[in-house]
């Protein structure tokens, strides 16, 4: 499976009091990085045997590619590493 992810401005849900949790603070570790400015335009979610892969920045025509094109986008794709569980 494959699809685009476009993320959200926290910082304006949580100015219209729309974060989950009540007071739209999270308290959780920053996970900001340097990779992070790349994500802010979105990326390309792969999920598929057990694994999740993530493209960013999303290449133009995605949606359109024939089934081979779509594999070489999963190539070059990076593994993301699963949240451990509390």
């Amino acid at each position: 499976m494959v699809w685009e992810v476009i993320p959200v401005n926290s910082s304006l849900l949580e100015r219209r009091g729309m974060l989950p949790g009540g007071d739209g603070a999270y308290a959780g570790p920053d996970r900001r990085g340097e990779g992070s400015r790349t994500l802010k335009a979105g990326w390309l979610a792969f999920e598929g045997r057990g694994e999740k892969r993530r493209l960013a920045p999303v290449p133009p025509g995605w949606a359109e590619c024939p089934e081979h094109e779509l594999r070489a986008l999963l190539a070059r794709a990076a593994p993301v590493r699963r949240r451990p569980t509390p």
